[in-house]
């Protein structure tokens, strides 16, 4: 086996000739990729270092690395845009209902679309809203009638008594 002087700190094996190898340095800080062919009278041994592959592969790990976190960062960006603006018309209606809820209960909630979850929501929310109006209507005439029913009463008491008191 024809081994050059500088391939000589490399383990070489007679079973290798038949493929073509990565091999290490002993120290492993230089890889070379050898090839052997059987010529006339031995055996030829050409390799070529593995510095200047290894060096792409290290430049194309990092932009893969870069352009993956970067692809991550656009995704989540998306998302985010996405979940805003379908969120949109939640928050349009929880600024209504609190409004609402500060004392006006004639307002109502503006569903966008009655064929949508949101829209269903807004349609139930203002369905709520006006039994609740109603409920409230309805209690403030009954406290209306029995203010009136009281007043009437005691009025009507009064002039009884009044004369009973009357001749003392």
């Amino acid at each position: 086996m024809l081994v050059p002087r500088r391939l000589a700190s490399y383990a070489v094996t007679s079973d290798w000739r038949q493929t073509t190898r990565t091999v290490a340095s002993v120290r492993g800080h230089v890889q070379l990729r050898l090839s052997a062919a059987t010529v006339a009278g031995g055996t030829l041994v050409a390799s070529t270092s593995m510095a200047d592959v290894n060096k792409t592969v290290g430049r194309l790990e990092l932009i893969l690395a870069i352009g993956s976190a970067a692809a991550g960062l656009v995704a989540a960006a998306g998302v985010v845009g996405v979940l805003r603006r379908g969120l949109r018309p939640i928050e349009a209606m929880a600024a209504q209902a609190d409004r609402i809820t500060a004392g006006d209960l004639t307002d109502r909630v503006s569903p966008d679309d009655s064929q949508t979850e949101v829209g269903r929501l807004g349609t139930a929310l203002n369905g709520m809203l006006a039994r609740i109006e109603a409920s409230v209507a309805e209690q403030a005439a009954s406290q209306e009638l029995t203010s009136r029913f009281f007043a009437d009463a005691s009025h009507e008491l009064r002039t009884p008594l009044a004369s009973l008191r009357g001749p003392q």
